[in-house]
């Protein structure tokens, strides 16, 4: 509580000293309506404008009352034989506001810039708005003394000397009784005000009422808080924050483990002291320090042993052993200034056969432990029988810089993990996966969450892997940048290995060493919005996995590939092939835009089946556009090819489709294929049965102003004529794209609209989309 000291608020001081007396006690206890009797705070005295005519809490006025009168600073005595104000003085009061330092709380000594008569009872002090009566003693007319250690650093205490005595009926602070909350026991004002300083202190306390202590292990460490003793309380219920055994020795040294096990161990008989609170508990009420130095294991664990909710205050706090999470905890801190640092080669917090549990807004930093198997993970279930978990949500949790994975689940046969939550979290700088949910583990979302620098200690480990033996796998708007230090080829920035249904949608991945999204034997899902970037592998590939015991055989069906970008990778856009599976089958490859790859755009190879290639814009790519090999049922069409095969290689071109054994059953058709270096089209087998040309696109005849596009969809200038309507064309809704491989010209006016409004002379190799809309050609889009 701020005190003014500003003299022109003098009359509003006194009234705060009045009104407000009670402000320390309202914070450590919100039951006054308990306080069975007042004293002085009752109302006996009182400072305003106008005479009162009852005490301030409505009772009575009695002899020996005070009024002091703001306005003439004029002290008053209600006199009850006259029933009326009897002036004691006027004027010369002075008010001073000292604030209390390091030396005054040690000494208790307090030196006051306005002298006082000794034993006039002049003086009126007050400590945090409480008056003080004779609680301290007068040494000399300018010093006061309260005895050592009693006021704290930061207490403020106003005096004010009045000119001439003022009569009391009042009660010291000491004799202000209440009753506390929960024990029916009397205590006083003073003692609570004043309390303990540690949770030692209870050794010795008196054991019955309430007592304030300041800290766990000193004044303001933010372990302190108000207890009431409960004599009939099981010591066995001792934990060492909420209920306090004091016939347990306390630590005399806290880094001593010996020592603080004890203090955690159980006691036996009854009686303890009882942490008054509501709501989730504060890791300093049982000791820890956060002081980047002291093991503050015991003080995690006992608290998630015996409470639910958990609150991780600001400070760096040590762990020495993995913590053991229990089911329905929820740990949660206040963002990244709430840090857990793990001792060397430590694990994190263990997630071992428990459901409903919650971790949020704190930060977890493995102190760079090195990865051995089962080493400084951060997050994580250990694979085993019974230690599959459900309803687990980690949730704003930054883990950093760990030997091992960051966010680590793994299950196994009849101990299945299920609903796993891994959202907008950060994890950076992992010896292995960044993010593993796989092995019996089903429904999980691992949604906004970025990861970078992964697979630093181990080969081969992902961003983010999901799948096998599981079902119902969601990764989403995920950003995972790969690192240049990552160890082996295949660092995927994200993996859906074997996957049974799943959505990879909307994720940024870049600068990966291995594939973007490696869509390893998922099959029934979508892949679609991401942006993949900077690979050394393809950006996007799908290839089965062949059975090896107790595994079976996975083959990517039943997959789109939708609305991606992918660019700037060092092999193919988009790979298609059966991997070490018998193929891979039923795979839509739609509206995505590869652009500047190393190799092949959209490559689909070895033994894929029903695959169909439509709506994708391929371009600037090293050899074909689109190429297919030794594969059947595969329907390419309506995609833009232009400029690829930039290596000029004479075997690549912008659709090549190659015969090493039977290709059948294949459509090939409405595609806009330009500028591919040698070649268009390398296509070395008969197209059957879906037959389409191999260079569908409909030239436009010599010469001509108003061609027919009445027979196909795709079309390609012959010349540079002026064009002034388009034919054959009698149907509202109908479009058709044209290829400008001339610089005509085409006419704006009753019959087409360009988007210029006005005559449009085509750029060569761009690719124009015109929609018929009441009976007027209408320029919609280009590409």
């Amino acid at each position: 509580m701020g005190i003014s000291a500003n003299p022109a608020n003098r009359g509003q001081l006194v009234e705060t000293f009045v009104n407000t007396a009670y402000d320390k006690v309202e914070t450590v206890h919100d039951n006054l309506a308990e306080i069975s009797r007042v004293a002085d705070l009752s109302g006996s005295r009182q400072a305003g404008t106008s005479f009162p005519t009852t005490r301030a809490d409505g009772s009575a006025l009695i002899s020996g009352d005070t009024f002091f009168n703001i306005d003439t600073d004029n002290h008053y005595t209600w006199n009850a034989g006259s029933l009326s104000w009897v002036a004691q003085g006027s004027a010369t009061t002075t008010v001073e506001t000292i604030t209390v330092d390091a030396t005054m709380a040690s000494t208790g000594t307090i030196t006051l810039s306005n002298p006082y008569i000794l034993g006039s009872n002049n003086l009126l002090i007050f400590v945090q708005g409480v008056y003080q009566g004779n609680s301290y003693t007068e040494t000399n007319i300018t010093t006061i003394d309260f005895g050592a250690n009693l006021l704290d650093v930061g207490d403020t205490i106003v005096s004010v000397v009045t000119k001439t005595a003022v009569a009391t009926t009042t009660l010291p602070a000491t004799n202000v009784e209440y009753t506390p909350a929960g024990s029916g026991a009397v205590t006083d004002v003073q003692t609570r005000l004043r309390g303990l300083t540690s949770i030692s202190g209870l050794a010795t306390y008196p054991k019955g009422g309430e007592v304030y202590i300041k800290g766990y292990h000193s004044a303001g460490d933010g372990g302190g808080g108000v207890f009431y003793w409960d004599s009939s309380q099981d010591k066995a219920n001792h934990n060492g924050g909420t209920i306090i055994d004091p016939d347990i020795t306390f630590p005399a040294d806290w880094t001593n483990q010996t020592q603080v096990t004890t203090w955690f161990t159980a006691g036996t008989g009854t009686g303890c002291w009882m942490r008054v609170y509501d709501g989730a508990v504060n890791i300093r009420w049982f000791g820890a320090k956060g002081d980047s130095t002291t093991n503050d294991y015991r003080s995690f664990q006992e608290a998630l042993d015996n409470h639910s909710e958990v609150y991780i205050p600001k400070g760096t706090f040590i762990i020495e052993t993995a913590l053991s999470t229990n089911s329905n905890n929820i740990l949660f801190g206040d963002g990244v200034n709430s840090v857990i640092k793990l001792g060397a080669q430590i694990n994190g917090i263990l997630l071992n056969g428990v459901d409903d549990v919650t971790l949020k807004d704190f930060y977890l930093d493995g102190n760079g432990g090195v990865y051995s198997a089962t080493t400084n993970v951060g997050i994580y279930n250990q694979y085993g029988a019974s230690n599959g978990c459900r309803n687990i949500f980690i949730e704003r949790v930054v883990v950093f810089n760990v030997g091992g994975a960051g966010i680590y689940f793994l299950a196994q046969s009849g101990s299945t993990s299920s609903n796993i939550n891994i959202l907008n979290c950060t994890v950076n700088q992992t010896g292995t996966h960044g993010i593993l949910c796989q092995d019996y583990v089903s429904n999980t979302n691992i949604i906004g969450n970025t990861v970078s620098n992964f697979g630093l200690n181990f080969n081969d480990r992902p961003g983010i892997t999901t799948g096998r033996y599981g079902v119902n796998h969601r990764v989403i708007g995920n950003n995972v940048k790969g690192s240049v230090s990552a160890l082996g080829t295949s660092v995927h920035g994200i993996s859906i290995d074997g996957a049974d249904t799943f959505v990879c949608n909307d994720n940024v991945i870049t600068n990966t060493i291995g594939y973007g999204i490696e869509l390893g034997g998922a099959k029934n899902g979508t892949c679609a919005g991401n942006t993949v970037e900077n690979t050394t592998r393809a950006c996007i590939e799908c290839g089965g996995i062949a059975a090896a015991a107790p595994e079976p055989e996975y083959k990517t069906e039943n997959v789109a590939i939708t609305g991606n970008v992918c660019i700037n990778g060092s092999a193919q856009g988009v790979y298609l092939n059966k991997g070490t599976a018998t193929n891979t089958n039923t795979v839509t490859v739609s509206g995505n835009t590869v652009q500047n790859c190393a190799t092949t755009g959209i490559d689909i190879n070895n033994t894929c089946q029903d695959i169909t290639v439509t709506g994708n814009t391929v371009k600037d790519c090293g050899t074909s556009g689109v190429y297919v090999l030794s594969s059947d049922g595969i329907i390419v069409t309506g995609n833009i090819i232009k400029d690829n095969n930039t290596t000029s290689n004479t075997s690549h071109a912008g659709v090549r489709i190659v015969n090493t054994t039977s290709e059948t059953d294949m459509l090939v058709d409405n595609n806009i294929v330009s500028g591919n270096g040698v070649l268009d089209y390398n296509i070395t087998n008969t197209i059957e049965n879906k037959g389409a040309s191999k260079n569908p696109a409909v030239t436009f005849p010599l010469a001509t102003a108003t061609p027919s596009v009445s027979n196909g969809g795709v079309f390609k200038t012959s010349d540079t004529t002026t064009i002034t309507n388009f034919t054959g064309g009698l149907v509202d809704g109908q479009s058709f794209k044209l290829l400008a491989l001339h610089a005509a010209t085409i006419t704006d006016g009753t019959f087409i609209k360009t988007s210029t409004g006005s005559n449009k002379v085509l750029t060569v190799n761009v690719v124009y989309e015109f929609t018929r809309i009441g009976g007027v050609w209408y320029e919609t889009a280009t590409s």
